[in-house]
This record gives C-alpha cells, sequence and structure tokens, in this order.
C-alpha cells in the first residue's frame, strides 16, 4: 500500500512524503527544489512528483493521500473526492490523469502532535502542538498512548505564542516569522526585565488577556476574515503595549550599502535584547507551565513537542532542567508545518487500524546523488575534482588548518537543520572563525550562534544533562568549564545546540567528528548549513557548486570528491 503524506498549510513549508506499507520511503520539502526558502505561498507540487518520482511510480499507484490541514476551515471536512478544487490544484487532471486513492483531511495540530509522538518511540506520552494559528487552534495538548492520542486542552489563536513571538520579532525590526530564530538568539544578549501585563499563568496553563480586541468564543470556529480581522488587530495591540513599556519600535536592523551592496548591520541596543529577553521567557514559562500540569495530571514522564514552536531550542532546554519528573523529551526533526505531512499519514493509519508509528532513527530521507553521477557533472562543467579514498580524514585534515569546508553527502536532510549531510563546517573553538563565518559567508549579523556537532562520548564533557542531547539539533544544552574552550560554537549565555553525531546513521560525519578530535584535542565541529544567504538548503550538487564558488570556503567535499579553490577548472 503506498501513502502520500501532504505537508505545509495554505502559505507556508509545503513538503510531501510517501510511505510503502506503512514505512517511511521518501521525504522532501517544496523550498528545496522551487529554491523558493520556506516555499510562500506554494502548495507542493514538485515535492509530489519527486515522491513518485523516486519510488518509479505514478498517482494511480496511490492508495491514499493525506493533507495535514483543512482547505475548507472552519467547515470541517474529513475526506475528499479528487475532482475536489483542492485537490486538483496540486493534483491537475491534465498531470495526472484519474487518482483511485482515498484523500483524507487531518486537523493541523493532530498532524503536528502524530509526527511527534509516532516517530518517538514513546509508548506513551503528553504530545504538545504549539505553532502561530493552524485550522483556528495555536495549541494543543493530547496524552499519547497505546498509539492514539486523546485530546486534553487546545487553546484557540487569540492565545497564540507563535504570534506572540512574531510580533516581538517584527518590532524589533529582525524581520517576520521567519526569523523568530533571531530573537531567540537576542534574547542571550539582554535581560528578561520587561513585565507584560496582558499574560499570566494560570490554572489551564498560560493566559493572554489582550485589552481592546473583543473576547470571542470557539474562535476554532471563525471564519478565516474573522481570524485576520483578529490577527491584524493584534498586532496593533501588541505593538501599542512594548511602546508602553518604554521600547521604541525599531527599523529594519539591515542596511546596504549603496556603493557595494555590502549588508551592514546595526547593533542592537539594551532594550532591544532586554525586550526579546522577556518575550523568551514569556515563551519558556508558557510552555514549562503547561508540561508542568499535563505531566502531572497524567503521571507522564515523556513530552513530545511539535509545531513552529517546538523549534524554540532554548525553550526545550530550559524544559529539561525545570521539570523534574520529565526523564525524555523528543521533538522531530520536522517539527515545522513540513512535518505534517508525516503526522497526516500516520493519524490515518492509526484510525484505520494500521500500523502508524515507527521510532525516527535519522532525518535522511531526501534526495540523494552516487559519485558517478556527481563526477559527470562535474567533469559536464569542466570543474576540476580530486577522487578522496577517505572523505573523513581529508575534511578533518583541511579543517584542523583553519579552513572552512562544504560537506555535501549521502541523502538530505528532513526538516531545517544541518545535520551532517548538507553542511558547512569548520574549528569549533576560534571564535574568529565562526565571526568570519556569519559575516563573510553566512551574511549575517555576529552575535547569532552555530551549532556543534559532536559525539555522543564526548557530551558529558562540554554540557550539563547530556541526556537530553538530539541527533536533531532541537535543544540548548547549558555549557560547562570545558566549554569556554569551544568559543566558535558557545553562545553568550553559555548555551549550545548541539547535535548528537550517530555514527550507525552518519559514519562519515562521525569519523569526521572521531578525527578532529584527535587532531584539535576536541571532538565537535561547527555546523551550519550548506546554503547562500536567503536560500534553502542545497539539495542538488549544482546548488553545493553554486555556494562553493559564490562564498569563500575553502574546499567541496562533495561525495568522495574534493575541490579546491586553487585547482578549479581544467
Amino acid at each position: 500500500m503506498w501513502c502520500l503524506g501532504l505537508g505545509g498549510s495554505k502559505f507556508h513549508d509545503a513538503s510531501a512524503c510517501l510511505f510503502h506499507d506503512n514505512q517511511l520511503v521518501f521525504f522532501v520539502e517544496e523550498e528545496r527544489l522551487s529554491r523558493i526558502r520556506h516555499a510562500i505561498g506554494q502548495l507542493p507540487f514538485l515535492s509530489v512528483l519527486s515522491c513518485l518520482d523516486f519510488a518509479g511510480i505514478t498517482l494511480k499507484d496511490i492508495d491514499i493521500i493525506t493533507f495535514s490541514w483543512n482547505p475548507y476551515y472552519p467547515n470541517e471536512i474529513y475526506e475528499l473526492s479528487f475532482d475536489d478544487p483542492a485537490i486538483l490544484k496540486i493534483f491537475p487532471e491534465t498531470v495526472y490523469g484519474l487518482c483511485k486513492a482515498r484523500i483524507f483531511v487531518i486537523d493541523h495540530q493532530l498532524s503536528h502532535a502524530s509526527s511527534a509522538f509516532r516517530t518517538s518511540g514513546f509508548k506513551k506520552a503528553i504530545v504538545i502542538s504549539a505553532d502561530g494559528s493552524g485550522d483556528g487552534k495555536s495549541l494543543a495538548v493530547y496524552r499519547g498512548e497505546n498509539n492514539q492520542l486523546i485530546p486534553l486542552k487546545t487553546y484557540d489563536s487569540t492565545q497564540s505564542l507563535g504570534w506572540f513571538f512574531q510580533r516581538i520579532t517584527s518590532y524589533l525590526g529582525l524581520g517576520n516569522w521567519q526569523h523568530a530564530g533571531k530573537t531567540m538568539a537576542l534574547a542571550a544578549l539582554g535581560e528578561p526585565c520587561f513585565n507584560f501585563d496582558f499574560f499570566s499563568i494560570d490554572h489551564d496553563g498560560f493566559h493572554f488577556n489582550y485589552e481592546g480586541i473583543k473576547p470571542v468564543k470557539e474562535t476554532e470556529n471563525l471564519s478565516v476574515k474573522m481570524l485576520q480581522s483578529f490577527y491584524r488587530k493584534h498586532k496593533s495591540i501588541l505593538y501599542g503595549k512594548f511602546k508602553e513599556i518604554g521600547v521604541l519600535q525599531c527599523d529594519n536592523q539591515i542596511k546596504i550599502d549603496r556603493m557595494t551592496g555590502n549588508r551592514i548591520y546595526r547593533h542592537p541596543t539594551h532594550k532591544m535584547c532586554n525586550l526579546a529577553a522577556s518575550a523568551q521567557l514569556l515563551i519558556e514559562k508558557a510552555l514549562l507551565s503547561v508540561v508542568k500540569k499535563y505531566t502531572a495530571e497524567q503521571e507522564m514522564d515523556s513530552v513530545c513537542i511539535a509545531g513552529g514552536v517546538a523549534m524554540n531550542c532554548k525553550a526545550i532546554g530550559e524544559l529539561s532542567k525545570n521539570v523534574d519528573n520529565v526523564k525524555q523529551i523528543y521533538v522531530p526533526p520536522f517539527a515545522g508545518d513540513m512535518g505534517g505531512a508525516i503526522g497526516s499519514v500516520l493519524e490515518v493509519l492509526s484510525s484505520n487500524g494500521l500500523k502508524g508509528s515507527f521510532e525516527l532513527r535519522h532525518a535522511f530521507w531526501g534526495h540523494g546523488f552516487e559519485d558517478e553521477e556527481i563526477q559527470s557533472y562535474l567533469k559536464h562543467l569542466g570543474i576540476s575534482s580530486q577522487y578522496i579514498d577517505n572523505p573523513s580524514d581529508c575534511a578533518a585534515e583541511i579543517i584542523g588548518k583553519g579552513k572552512i569546508i562544504g560537506w555535501y553527502q549521502g541523502r538530505m536532510e528532513i526538516g531545517p537543520r544541518a545535520l551532517g549531510n548538507r553542511s558547512i563546517l569548520a574549528k569549533a573553538d576560534e571564535k574568529a572563525i565562526a565571526d568570519y563565518i556569519n559575516i563573510e559567508i553566512k551574511n549575517r549579523e555576529t552575535w547569532r550562534p552555530f551549532s556543534p556537532s559532536t559525539l555522543e562520548s564526548f557530551l558529558h564533557e562540554a554540557w550539563h544533562l547530556p541526556e537530553f542531547a538530539s541527533e536533531y539539533m532541537t535543544t540548548a544544552l547549558q555549557g560547562k568549564d570545558n566549554l569556554k574552550n569551544l568559543e566558535g560554537i558557545r553562545h553568550f549565555d553559555n548555551t549550545s545546540r548541539v547535535q548528537k553525531v550517530n555514527p550507525e546513521y552518519s559514519e562519515r560525519f562521525a569519523a569526521l567528528i572521531e578525527r578532529i578530535g584527535q587532531i584539535a584535542t576536541n571532538p565537535v565541529v561547527l555546523n551550519t548549513s550548506l546554503n547562500l544567504r536567503n536560500m534553502p538548503v542545497v539539495c542538488k550538487p549544482a546548488e553545493a557548486v553554486q555556494v562553493f564558488f559564490s562564498t569563500p570556503i575553502d574546499a567541496l567535499i562533495i561525495g568522495r570528491n574534493l575541490l579546491l579553490k586553487d585547482k578549479i577548472f581544467r
């Protein structure tokens, strides 16, 4: 049986995944193919084609198609016909012909929750979905047990943590919802000294009380127009509140030099940093309150979290420190809307009495290219490369000399993090190298941190609570004294978003890190995504080569092929 899952929403982060006989086969985000970051305004058209192409099948072979959003919200829909207009936008009859598949619509928050719980490997857990808004809700709590998700609590869109953090980000001049990670990073430079009088912790978890916006009951059943009206008023009210506490709205923090075209970043003010820190603390308090309440009530020691808010790795790190009864926290690598593709399939399988869960052991489910394909492509372009027997040792030797490399191996990661197959790598112990990557390669603010990738055996030497470290870079851990020797990956608050590398599924990357430990004392590398500014992570070899030529990285190791800047053309 073939199942095709569609992720994203009506607006961003479209994706598609393919299951065969209840096993995940392939997953890809639309942005990796369209090369438009977050696939803004796009449906999963290219990603569907890639799924079918990977398996060598056609749409006629598909038995089940799942949506992870309701295209007809607020009307409740569970199943659609193939001639439905919402379906034909993605599967035009002129391209695919007729389809025999049953087409199911799964609630957006339930899709998030399913993507987390049913890939965690946990037998039971408190499961939380938290994002901006999806199908009228912004947060939902479930009891996960026996492969079932039992709803415990929902928060409507007026209580959105994601929208609140988005307002902070835009007010600070850092960008829109896509740039929420900047606010999280900036928070480490400030003190949480501002009190938001419209927010409180209560017996249900938390509550936003926005004066000036008429409270609405059953918000999740409002029309789209009514939600849009609230969204606009929400911005006006919050901007007024931020001004009241003494922080003026900031202009765009990026200026372009008219002579050179270079980006010039303003240094953030103390008030900007303090506002970011205060907002970050609010997010942490809200999640902490919800987790404490429901783990205690339901007598659970495991937690699964998905949705855009779950990508706040600092908040996830605070949960690991401050909830004594919680022993495990799982955030999937596809915590954002793209993960709904997997979650919706698993929900449909489970609700139909089929095996709708599996333990996700790695994140490498995207496109991959053989060495012969890569060599043929490089030869076609007339690019000189050196074939190397041991890419890991070669990369480690180059990095050990203080150089920066592009590292392109195996199948592409799923989700927004570079996890060792589409990465830019460098030494982790030099702040100067991190600054150089920020300014010259990533072309971004110098206060933004980089993540370390390391082996499980080293975790306890540099970080507290190493048992909460993730293979998917989802948790920021507090550093020990030894972290001071790793200035390239240590943030201002002495935390790092650590990746624990598993040699079983990342053999070459793990070998590279082990070799670095022999060369540079600590088995740790600075790891950031292989991409150009405002572009998605690379998918195909051509895009990796583009990054190599467009940035001052010193070398590109693509499969077993080594490209060096001083020996490029034949």
